[in-house]
């Protein structure tokens, strides 16, 4: 068995989590077949170079790039749940000879926000 990156969770737990984020917004919106958004999908290509992009930035600006925080977000005020979004936000570490942490600040970047997979972008864990 291959060795568990740090912080993965296996592939089991993943849908169950998911499954349970599928459920909460049944409760909430209170209609069982109800659209909403519950996943996005980038392109490995974009994101490798949205994140080349801001270790250069970071580096042109002296500050060190630690990490991404994943932000959720709804584009407008209607109920419709496939509004949903996620914005990826660099972040910096606040000690530049130090690891980041979540509780690094968010650069002043561009957050990644274009991702793509249908409308509403809803899959089932795992999607073969």
């Amino acid at each position: 068995m291959a060795q568990r990156i740090n912080g993965t969770i296996h592939q089991q737990r993943a849908g169950q989590l998911i499954r349970n984020f599928d459920q909460y917004l049944t409760n909430l919106k209170g209609d069982p077949n109800a659209n909403y958004a519950n996943c996005a999908w980038f392109d490995i290509a974009d994101l490798e170079e949205y994140i080349a992009s801001v270790k250069q930035a970071a580096n042109n600006t002296g500050k060190k790039f630690s990490g991404l925080r994943i932000y959720f977000g709804k584009y407008n005020e209607t109920l419709a749940y496939d509004d949903l979004t996620v914005i990826m936000a660099p972040t910096e570490a606040s000690n530049p000879n130090a690891l980041g942490t979540p509780e690094d600040s968010d650069m002043t970047f561009e957050a990644e926000n274009y991702g793509t997979i249908g409308f509403p972008p809803k899959k089932n864990y795992p999607h073969n």
